[in-house]
């Protein structure tokens, strides 16, 4: 099920973006804005009305949680982000040449956006309904919905290289546990952009150093 949903919100964006052939300043956007779409439209059908929205991460959390998501994103993800710079990977595709504004926009903003409204919002929540147990990993307990959409997260970032998939690997269960017992979005993104600037800033690091 989740599989099926994840290939119906990304095959039209990647279908549309082999169509156009743009460059790569406007193929990220493109599908960051198209998967995000379809991923709306999908979620509107499931929740058949606008107040079950809530069951998919669209609402306010408690302030505890974002306090919570912000130590534990920042901690985390500069151990992603330094893990990523010991073992450095040839990316997809270059950004190297983007205005700061365009990489905080796409990876840092429209990324985590994107990506936690599809795997938290949609993947984690429709796994929920039919595959919601506690399981304990490494003496945490952590949901089996939770830990089957960051496995799925953790497969589509190992191209990028071992230890990006790792951090993949984390952000998934670190942004899905906060979605699962916050029952917003809005720390996960947070945890999502955390990771993401702190990758960032660990890559352009050697940057700097010339």
């Amino acid at each position: 099920m989740a599989v099926c949903l994840f290939l119906a919100v990304y095959v039209p964006a990647f279908l549309l973006t082999a169509l156009i052939r743009p460059t790569i300043a406007v193929a990220i956007p493109l599908v960051i804005v198209s998967s995000l779409g379809v991923c709306f439209a999908i979620i509107l059908a499931l929740a058949k009305s606008a107040h079950r929205l809530a069951e998919f991460g669209f609402r306010l959390p408690q302030a505890k949680y974002v306090w919570w998501c912000l130590a534990l994103g920042a901690v985390f993800g500069l151990i992603a982000g330094y893990a990523t710079y010991l073992f450095p990977t040839r990316p997809a595709y270059d950004v190297s040449k983007f205005a700061p504004v365009l990489l905080v926009s796409y990876f840092v903003i429209g990324a985590s956006v994107q990506e936690e409204t599809i795997f938290r919002g949609l993947l984690q929540t429709i796994l929920a309904r039919f595959f919601a147990q506690r399981i304990e990993i490494f003496g945490f307990t952590l949901g089996s919905e939770v830990v089957v959409v960051a496995i799925l997260f953790c497969l589509i970032h190992i191209p990028e290289g071992p230890a990006v998939g790792l951090g993949a690997l984390v952000l998934g269960l670190v942004a899905g546990e906060f979605r699962k017992r916050s029952g917003s979005l809005v720390p996960a993104i947070l945890v999502h952009m955390l990771f993401n600037i702190s990758s960032g800033i660990f890559e352009f690091l050697p940057r700097f150093g010339h």
